[in-house]
């Protein structure tokens, strides 16, 4: 028998990229209601790789999904800071190839709030 797991929505979105490469935008803190709405969880001190700050998406956008992929590894997913983007990146390919939809990682990639279309699942150390 599958064990079915639920993921209650958790997403993230990076904050700092675009808009801070081209005007100088305000210091955050951890804590801080981010500019999407949900709150600054992690800043990495500084403006470097296209970000800065991390904003978990606010509790109006949860959500309840199945995780998906059972049986399915997922090659190159990694655990630190800055890796959830790409790492939801990596899923959803592997769970579309599978034929699977409205999976977790699924639904943060297709979400779109507070002016933000880049939300993601965080990795194991964002979360």
């Amino acid at each position: 028998m599958k064990k079915t797991i639920w993921l209650i929505g958790l997403c993230a979105v990076i904050y700092g990229s675009l808009f801070a490469q081209n005007t100088v935008f305000p210091r955050l803190n951890v804590g801080d209601l981010g500019p999407a709405g949900g709150l600054i969880f992690y800043d990495k001190g500084e403006f470097s790789n296209g970000w800065r700050y991390l904003e978990a998406a606010p509790a109006g956008t949860e959500f309840k999904a199945e995780w998906g992929g059972y049986d399915k590894y997922i090659t190159g997913i990694k655990d630190g800071v800055g890796f959830g983007k790409q790492n939801t990146q990596r899923i959803v390919e592997g769970l579309k190839s599978s034929g699977e939809s409205e999976r977790a990682a699924q639904v943060c990639a297709s979400l779109s709030f507070g002016g933000y279309t880049d939300w993601f699942l965080p990795s194991k150390e964002e979360l």
